[in-house]
């Protein structure tokens, strides 16, 4: 019974666990990607940055294997220093806004639409402005108490309506008898082609999960680990992205826009898929805001058993208007993933665990071979050189 209690996680349950952290809003961006790489090169790179994920996980897992702490910042700390657990929470805070708008600009471009649809009408109040504002609002109220526990099934609702999606997304193109565009091209010219990878690296930003998912395994489940990261990454995610990438790219071509669902006006089956998307990522939003306001709070030399309401709603009231003034100026899903991957995506998921690995080998008891330590130094550089061109 005890066990039972400690080690409340399976490897099914971790591996869904891990899939339900992993696909998220990328998806959506990710056929925009496509048509800034072409369509072998897209393939090739969702591939490239999924072995590029699978491996910065597995070295991540060898850190909690060797150190038995299941805390990336206890474990940065460790291995890096105070300026790497430094460099991990600014991090930390810039995923979470990246994550908090990338969620706003989806809401401005879904709900309008769903609710034009539903009351038939085209009057202001469903205009992207105000239900943008009542979305904000609304996001603030349920972020105020500190348990927001019941909202975490979300993530499990979110994905039920990508995988809705998807489906009817490959069965409107199945209508159109699999045509593809005429502007599809193998190859899409380097410039653009660099810009791709941001958004990739974005549909991998799993890696902060890991900690916990093998804390709650048993050692006898926790030593078969790799199987559920594997399966998680390399075949469940990633071809739901092959599949939303192709499919989306054949059908709309280079002119698709930054947020797939856009693309279909006046569909009621995608109408439901778009509500059903949109209420899921307004439900998540309290799940990120108290976070970034917990960890902002800490940062500002407050105790979290001390804070008032006011300078609760203070910090939320914040935190929203921030998050929400930069999707309504960012306007393109994909603009902003793109940045979010390129910035906190290639540090976070890939720099800072190939940095641990290099110092758990220098201290640990067990040395690594030269390939690895190759492997791992042209990840961390890999990471370093595609994230700047993403800028460019």
């Amino acid at each position: 019974m005890a066990s039972s209690i400690n080690h409340p996680g399976t490897l099914t349950s971790s591996l869904i666990n891990l899939v339900i952290t992993t696909v998220g809003a990328g998806l959506l961006a990710l056929p925009r990607a496509f048509a800034d790489a072409g369509l072998v090169g897209g393939c090739v790179s969702i591939v490239f940055v999924a072995l590029a994920a699978d491996w910065s996980m597995m070295l991540l897992v060898s850190v909690i294997k060797y150190s038995r702490v299941y805390s990336f910042e206890s474990n940065t700390a460790a291995l890096l220093g105070a300026q790497g657990k430094t460099i991990l929470n600014a991090m930390l805070v810039l995923l979470l806004f990246g994550i908090l708008t990338a969620m706003f600009v989806i809401i401005l471009d879904l709900v309008p639409p769903v609710m034009q649809r539903f009351t038939g009408s085209n009057v202001a109040m469903v205009q992207r402005m105000p239900l943008g504002l009542l979305c904000a609002m609304a996001a603030v109220a349920c972020s105020l108490p500190c348990n927001i526990t019941a909202l975490r099934y979300t993530s499990c609702l979110a994905l039920v309506g990508l995988l809705y999606f998807l489906c009817v997304l490959c069965f409107r193109w199945g209508q159109r008898g699999c045509a593809i565009a005429s502007t599809v091209v193998a190859f899409a010219p380097l410039p653009r082609l660099l810009r791709a990878p941001g958004v990739m690296f974005t549909c991998y930003i799993c890696h902060f999960n890991i900690f916990k998912i093998v804390e709650e395994l048993s050692d006898e489940d926790q030593a078969r680990i790799h199987v559920v990261v594997h399966t998680a990454l390399l075949v469940i995610s990633t071809s739901l992205y092959l599949v939303a990438g192709v499919v989306g790219y054949c059908m709309f071509g280079e002119d698709i826009s930054g947020n797939i669902l856009r693309e279909f006006h006046g569909d009621d089956l995608m109408v439901a898929a778009q509500g059903a998307v949109s209420l899921a990522v307004l439900c998540k939003i309290p799940l990120f805001v108290v976070p970034l306001r917990e960890s902002l709070c800490l940062a500002m030399g407050l105790k979290l058993s001390n804070i008032t309401p006011w300078v609760r709603l203070s910090f939320t009231v914040a935190i929203v208007g921030t998050t929400f003034t930069l999707a309504v100026m960012g306007k393109e899903l994909d603009t902003v993933t793109g940045l979010v991957g390129c910035s906190v995506g290639a540090i976070s998921c890939f720099v800072l665990p190939a940095l641990m690995a290099e110092s758990l080998w220098r201290v640990g008891p067990r040395r690594s071979s030269k390939r690895a330590r190759a492997g791992t130094r042209i990840l961390a550089l890999s990471a370093v050189c595609i994230g700047c061109s993403g800028f460019v």
